[in-house]
């Protein structure tokens, strides 16, 4: 089966991610003959690909994209398009680094950069709700790009109130918004209730990535039938239509498996 991957991930050296400073089996370098070789262990084919933005320091992240477009997208020419970093918290002030980025990703006549991502998943609860925050998501909008929405079950409740305050924004929930996967979750029930009015707005879709690092976060010996309940979930409130795929490699090596591993699952 071909299938794209919406969510992955790629680095070397040449731009620092202090967060991986704490995760060395992932401090080196994942390009792209590391992801072929990692390929073979599925039946599927992977056509197409959306590199997503690393969380590099803040000062880094116009030349995390100028990299992806210009540099890693020629070694994998899968990349058919980028969700970059963008201070949208600053307002108004986002507006140039906006600008800057639909610059950066112009490539053979087209538009290589197709949304924005500012992680909300270690911010304050009202964090995404806040007036400038919303401004620069709007701004966002007003330039053609769509919006990911990276949290905790815990800022659901405020990121219903961000979408809409934001009508014509195309957004895009990344891994299920980060639930607690384990057997014995507590948070489940308040999970499920707000991803089913998070499903009633039509521009948000869902992407199911992520999913196996959580459960490995909570329980080292998940299964994949842990996942179940989430799944089965997300596509009753959001629809088939709403929903798509996302390897979140290599972050998902943390959990014990391999590129092609997670998409056989």
């Amino acid at each position: 089966m071909k299938i794209v991957d919406g969510h992955l991930h790629m680095w070397d050296d040449d731009i620092n991610r202090p967060w991986l400073s704490d995760i060395p089996s992932l401090n080196t370098a994942h390009l792209p003959p590391h992801l072929s070789s990692e390929e073979s262990s599925s039946q599927d084919e992977v056509e197409a690909m959306v590199y997503v933005e690393t969380d590099v320091r803040a000062e880094d992240s116009l030349l995390e994209a100028k990299w992806v477009v210009h540099k890693i997208s020629d070694l994998e020419p899968r990349i058919k398009g980028v969700i970059a970093h963008a201070p949208v918290e600053q307002g108004l002030n986002c507006t140039s680094h906006l600008d800057q980025l639909l610059s950066i990703g112009k490539k053979d006549g087209k538009q290589m950069i197709k949304g924005v991502r500012k992680l909300i998943q270690s911010e304050s609860t009202d964090f995404c709700v806040q007036p400038d925050f919303i401004h620069g998501v709007q701004i966002a909008t007003e330039k053609q790009f769509s919006f990911d929405i990276t949290c905790r079950p815990h800022h659901l409740e405020n990121v219903i109130k961000m979408v809409d305050q934001c009508p014509n924004t195309s957004f895009v929930l990344d891994h299920f918004g980060k639930p607690t996967i384990h057997q014995q979750d507590s948070g489940f029930v308040q999970w499920r209730e707000d991803l089913a009015k998070l499903a009633k707005r039509d521009n948000v879709h869902c992407k199911l990535s992520g999913l196996v690092t959580e459960a490995a976060t909570h329980n080292k010996e998940w299964k994949a039938g842990h996942l179940k309940a989430y799944i089965d979930h997300v596509f009753q409130v959001f629809g088939s239509k709403r929903v798509f795929f996302g390897s979140d490699w290599p972050v998902v090596k943390l959990a014990g498996v391999n590129y092609g591993e997670w998409i056989s699952i």
